[in-house]
């Protein structure tokens, strides 16, 4: 099964619009990438960026001086990204990692895919970790590499399906599965711009 990954995104709610503005690009940006600013233009920021990043690219740009749209990370602004397993900036996702709910709160890096080429949460950095996980939005228990699956109640690699009345805790192991292994995640103040 081929490992897949989502175009990190924006959560979406009203009035989140007016924090996304146009930049013009300083190179070539893929869509979902961590973008800095460079003489005032909006480049795509390096694997695991030691610091700066205004936002995400929500568009991708071929090339210098095209309009590449952000959504800016300021304080709070909570995006959407699949979890790898991959340990380097040139690594590609194995798949292994399995979503957790100790997964919440950790410090984690940004960094883009060898194998598919998006961008991506990752388990292990180079130290410098960019996002923090606030929310599992597929299951306990999900990969990049998993079967697509929908309202099972049974539950991921090395988990135990979820008996009725179950604690809060147990409850995110029931679910559909969409194989991409995605949180939700912030940008802390003091790593990006803001």
């Amino acid at each position: 099964m081929a490992i897949k990954h989502v175009t990190i995104k924006p959560m979406r709610h009203a009035g989140v619009a007016s924090q996304d503005r146009v930049y013009i690009s300083g190179g070539a940006i893929t869509e979902g990438a961590p973008v800095t600013l460079s003489g005032g233009k909006a480049v795509e920021a390096a694997s695991d960026a030691a610091s700066g990043v205004l936002g995400i690219a929500l568009n991708a740009t071929t090339g210098a001086n095209q309009d590449v749209m952000v959504a800016l990370a300021l304080p709070g602004r909570r995006f959407v990204a699949s979890m790898t397993d991959a340990t380097t900036a040139t690594g590609a996702d194995g798949g292994t990692h399995a979503l957790a709910l100790t997964d919440i709160g950790a410090a984690v890096g940004i960094g883009k895919d060898a194998g598919t080429g998006k961008w991506n949460l990752r388990v292990v950095s180079a130290g410098n970790n960019k996002a923090k996980i606030t929310a599992l939005v597929d299951k306990v228990g999900a990969t990049t590499n998993d079967a697509l699956s929908f309202g099972e109640s049974g539950s991921g690699p090395g988990v135990s399906g979820t008996p009725p009345n179950a604690t809060f805790q147990g409850d995110p192991v029931a679910g559909p599965n969409f194989g991409t292994a995605r949180v939700e995640f912030v940008i802390p103040t003091g790593l990006s711009i803001f």
